[in-house]
Formats: C-alpha cells, sequence, structure tokens
C-alpha cells in the first residue's frame, strides 16, 4: 500500500498548484467551502495568468498529505450466509487472509463468477451483472441476502 501513496503523491507533486492545494484541503476537511473553492478559482487564475502577482499557497507539504499513522484501510474478511444468489450455497464463509493475497480457485461452475458479480454489486462497481435467484431451489421467489464481514465490522446485505 505504501507504493501506492508514493506513487499518488509522485503524481501529484507534478500537477498544478491549485490542484495540489485542493488535495491537500480535502484529505484535512474532506469537503471544501465554498471559502475554499473561491480561493481555488483565484489561485487556478493566478497560475494561468502569469501577469498577476502570485500568493502564496496553503498547500500541505505532500509527504504530510497520505503519512497518517492512524489510516484505518477497509479490509474484506469474509463473505458468508449467502442465499438466492445464483447457485451459491457454501457451506462456510469465504475467507480473505489478513494481510495476504486471497486466490479462489475452483471447477466450472463452483461460483467463482457470481462471487465477483456479489462484490461488484456490493461495492457498486460498474456493470456488475445480474444477480439471479438460485434456480436449483423450489422457491418461486427468493430472498437474496448475505453477510459481508470487513475490518471486524458485520453488514448484512439484503
Amino acid at each position: 500500500m505504501h507504493e501506492i501513496l508514493v506513487d499518488v503523491e509522485h503524481w501529484l507533486s507534478q500537477r498544478p498548484k491549485w490542484l495540489q492545494n485542493a488535495a491537500s484541503r480535502l484529505v484535512r476537511t474532506t469537503k471544501l467551502s465554498d471559502k475554499d473553492i473561491q480561493e481555488l478559482i483565484e489561485l487556478c487564475k493566478m497560475e494561468v495568468d502569469s501577469d498577476r502577482t502570485t500568493k502564496e499557497s496553503t498547500t500541505l507539504p505532500l509527504k504530510d498529505i497520505f503519512s497518517k499513522s492512524d489510516t484505518k484501510y477497509l479490509r474484506l474478511v469474509s463473505i458468508g450466509e449467502v442465499k438466492g444468489i445464483n447457485a451459491l450455497n457454501p457451506r462456510k464463509p469465504l475467507q480473505f487472509g489478513s494481510g495476504q493475497l486471497t486466490i479462489v480457485y475452483g471447477q466450472n461452475g463452483s461460483g467463482k463468477s457470481s462471487y465477483v458479480k456479489l462484490l461488484k454489486h456490493v461495492c457498486g462497481g460498474r456493470e456488475p451483472g445480474k444477480l439471479i435467484g438460485n434456480v436449483f431451489q423450489e422457491e418461486a421467489v427468493q430472498k437474496q441476502e448475505c453477510t459481508i464481514v470487513y475490518n471486524d465490522e458485520l453488514l448484512i446485505i439484503k
């Protein structure tokens, strides 16, 4: 993860000052006020118009933007109790290792793609595909639900 943050810092350092300033403000407050937007517009205009006098930027040093020691990352722990979604009927939750690469493998028709579609729906991914009910169960109308655990938080999706 550290390498990604370094890459983002490097990319941001090559952007215009107004963009660096905007990123800095968003990291500190997560939302720009009307005053922030007006100041960013002025800073942008000053960069475009070299005849104007420039004022000092309020940008945070880039190393401070991403180096928060209390940063907590979202981490998927498990997907379980899947009901009414494709042909998924796991006996136990699909576990994701902590700080490890998790590889999901199996024979054709074992549900790998169904888990991917499920994750796309949960994450709001583009073109997630349709989650159909389990055609092998007798119930005509099935309730679709699953339990997802992330960062030791429980999320029940229905």
